[in-house]
C-alpha cells in the first residue's frame, strides 16, 4: 500500500513491504512519478521517500514497483496529492 501526505512544499510518500515477494528479498522500489503529461522514475530504498522542492497547488501522482532479482513487480495503484 503506498501512502501519500503533502507538507510544505513537499510530499512525503511511505509503503509497506508487499505481502507477495515471490520468495525473494525485495531489492529496492522504483517509484513512478507522474506530473502533467510528464512522467519519470525513480530509485527508492527503505520504507519511504521524500519528493521535495515542489510548489504550492501542485498536483503529482505516484506509483510504486517492487524489484527483486528477477526485476519490477506489480504496481500499487496511482496516488494523486495536491501539495499544500
Amino acid at each position: 500500500v503506498l501512502r501519500a501526505s503533502s507538507l510544505s512544499e513537499e510530499v512525503r510518500l511511505t509503503w509497506d513491504e508487499p505481502l507477495i515477494n515471490g520468495g525473494l528479498n525485495v531489492e529496492g522500489y522504483e517509484l513512478t512519478i507522474r506530473d502533467g503529461s510528464e512522467e519519470f522514475s525513480v530509485g527508492a530504498s527503505g520504507m519511504g521517500y521524500n519528493d521535495t522542492d515542489l510548489r504550492t497547488g501542485q498536483t503529482r501522482s505516484y506509483r510504486l514497483q517492487a524489484r527483486n532479482s528477477l526485476g519490477l513487480g506489480l504496481s500499487t495503484r496511482w496516488v494523486t496529492v495536491v501539495v499544500r
